[in-house]
């Protein structure tokens, strides 16, 4: 089992857990957690195994080399190894150490970097979507006016590759041929599963064309819109999906959505919407929180935050995916009346997936009939009732007389002020507050969804949460017994070096000349430079101590060198053999000492994770509400990978880098 299976069961469980709550089931759910984590673990273990291993190699590296030199310097080149020539090998040993584990890690480095390297490229590799080349397809009628619909498409949703199995059979569109009418009402009817939202989704570029020409306006940055002088819109697409989508923000986020701000805007849409009194009601009016997904709303909530913010948009088009299927027939005819056909649509095209067939049929411009994946009618609703392409009880409806009555009813007009019965069943309140939103004697919600990063040093209170998760108090008797064993054992290899080079020099060796020594009973002067320049070679007089009168002898410099004498009685092979079983009981004394140290770290973080899963499971639904799944989800892979594989590890190179 990977991280990738504890993780992914993890999120399957927090983000079903009000079912496992209501059926009491946290336990179980629980124990299949553990046991994912428990096989990474299993994992984990032969990990740090390999670690222990590599340390202790590390960590013994010098005592073998030392060992090695130490032998052939003695028993090859027979030279004695005195205090002078040990301690400074001995030091360049530890000093070489440090530079070839810093090479092991810039290799390691360079091999992640390529991984990482190589998974970029294979995603900058990945073939370009026609997506965007489709949406540049612009073309305009003979009143200047874009198009909006297709030309002979067939769709699909799956590839273009006819024969493989999975694309032949995905679910197409075909021979779509039709053209939406701008600046008026579309409504797309059809049974489920005919591919009304398909239809959406095609004209959005989010299907794979087969053949055959989609047109629709946009297509570009945001940045490179501009304003309509007279209609105070952009050529740009607003889409509000079935299934309403949130961030995590406040209502008041949700709407506005980036855009500008606009008051006056902002309070039509809350009232055309019928949102005002959801916002009288909710905790902290349009500065609530809608939690993750909008947990913390209703359905028919969401679905009208979501449609209020399409509408505060100042695309041109808009595309509603059965957005009155989520409220009630009031609601939804108030809807209906004072948003999709109220002035805040006025200029604007509006394409409707919707099963209410009575209520907005009779109101569109231009209807679509779908079946199955093709267009069983199109064309004005008259005509489509008329088809005979509906069923009997739709066919009845019949378009109102509307007159001239629709052009003023999409003039802009302050909404605040509608006060028919209708709208007070619909709103609670028409008039509701004095701007339609939250009183203003709420406090807002505090922001518990934002997530913060602690600064500074690791609290105390941190640490010990930590190391009481690793062990009892016999573990850490028993680890404190191993480290100072570790650094005897390390002391006591230097101590036997010292002691083996101290027997040279108690035996009497000196530095003497092997030729050219010669007594002399005068002090040198410098009267000899000028010879020692010319002819490269130095006579230096040295003074000896042998007894109470000091002597002097006379080296040549280039001939100097340290008189080996014969030491029969220094047993080098002893010596060696006993610094042989110093270093094999220091490097058995590391391995255990890091095992002591991963096994504490593993069941640190076994602990940790099981704290962590009671606590979140066990945890009321108004921390769900408020919590999103992205930062439990953070805690659970990311944070709980640095417990797992970072804190243990770099506390092994701390303690090895300070004992070196």
């Amino acid at each position: 089992m990977s991280t990738i299976d504890s993780v992914l069961i993890t999120r399957q469980v927090l983000s079903n857990i009000r079912i496992i709550k209501f059926f009491a089931w946290e336990q179980r759910f629980i124990g299949m957690v553990n046991d994912k984590r428990y096989s990474e673990l299993k994992h984990l273990r032969t990990r740090y195994i390999l670690w222990s291993v590599a340390a202790t190699i590390w960590s013994g590296s010098p005592i073998l080399i030392t060992f090695l030199s130490f032998l052939v310097y003695t028993k090859i080149e027979k030279k004695d190894l005195v205090p002078s020539v040990a301690f400074t090998a001995l030091s360049l040993f530890q000093i070489l150490r440090i530079p070839l584990d810093q090479l092991a890690d810039m290799i390691a480095h360079v091999q992640e970097s390529k991984v990482s390297v190589d998974r970029i490229e294979e995603y900058l590799n990945e073939p370009e979507t026609d997506k965007y080349l489709q949406l540049n397809t612009r073309k305009k009628d003979t009143d200047g006016q874009p198009v909006i619909g297709f030309e002979n498409g067939t769709f699909s949703w799956g590839g273009t590759d006819m024969h493989d199995k999975a694309s032949a059979e995905a679910f197409k569109l075909m021979d779509l041929d039709l053209k939406f009418k701008v600046g008026d009402l579309n409504v797309i009817v059809g049974p489920t599963g005919s591919g009304k939202t398909s239809l959406l989704m095609a004209l959005l570029g989010e299907m794979t064309k087969l053949k055959g020409d989609v047109y629709l306006p946009g297509g570009c940055s945001r940045e490179d819109l501009e304003l309509d002088s007279e209609t105070q819109l952009t050529e740009s697409v607003a889409y509000c999906a079935q299934q309403a989508w949130l961030v995590n923000g406040t209502v008041k986020d949700n709407i506005v959505f980036a855009s500008r701000w606009n008051p006056r805007r902002y309070k039509d849409v809350i009232v055309a919407c019928s949102l005002q009194r959801d916002l009288e009601i909710l905790d902290a009016g349009d500065e609530t929180l809608v939690g993750e997904k909008g947990v913390t709303l209703s359905g028919g909530q969401k679905q009208r935050i979501s449609l209020a913010r399409a509408l505060y948009s100042r695309a041109r088009h808009v595309l509603l995916d059965d957005v009155l299927s989520a409220v009630d027939s009031h609601t939804a005819k108030w809807i209906f009346d004072k948003a999709l056909l109220g002035p805040l649509m006025y200029n604007r095209t509006c394409i409707l997936v919707t099963h209410n067939v009575s209520l907005c049929l009779p109101q569109a411009g231009f209807a679509v009939v779908l079946e199955n994946g093709r267009i069983l009618s199109q064309g004005t609703a008259v005509e489509v009732i008329d088809s005979g392409k509906l069923t009997e009880d739709l066919s009845k409806s019949r378009p109102v007389s509307r007159g001239t009555s629709r052009a003023p009813s999409r003039v802009p007009s302050d909404l605040g002020d509608e006060g028919d019965d209708e709208a007070v069943h619909a709103n609670g309140n028409a008039n509701g507050s004095a701007n339609g939103l939250a009183d203003p004697k709420k406090a807002p919600a505090s922001n518990a969804q934002e997530e913060t990063r602690a600064e500074g040093s690791v609290k105390l209170s941190i640490i010990l949460m930590y190391l009481r998760a690793m062990g009892p108090w016999y573990y850490w008797v028993s680890a404190a017994i191993a480290f100072a064993a570790q650094q005897v054992a390390s002391v006591s290899t230097n101590v036997w070096i010292r002691t083996w080079a101290n027997t040279y020099a108690e035996k009497g060796v000196q530095y003497m000349s092997t030729r050219n020594q010669s007594s002399i009973t005068h002090i040198p002067t410098l009267s000899g430079m000028g010879t020692c320049l010319n002819s490269g070679t130095c006579s230096w007089n040295i003074p000896s101590w042998a007894g109470t009168t000091p002597r002097y002898y006379t080296y040549n410099s280039m001939q100097t060198n340290l008189a080996t004498t014969s030491h029969s009685d220094v047993d080098s092979t002893y010596f060696l053999s006993v610094y042989a079983i110093l270093g094999l009981v220091f490097m058995i004394i590391t391995f255990i000492r890091e095992g002591f140290l991963f096994a504490g770290s593993l069941a640190a973080s076994r602990r940790i994770h099981e704290r962590l899963i009671q606590s979140i499971t066990h945890a009321k639904f108004r921390f769900f509400d408020q919590t999103p799944l992205g930062q439990l989800m953070n805690r659970f892979s990311k944070d709980i990978e640095a417990v797992d594989q970072e804190v243990c590890n770099r506390y092994s190179q701390q303690v090895c880098v300070i004992r070196c």
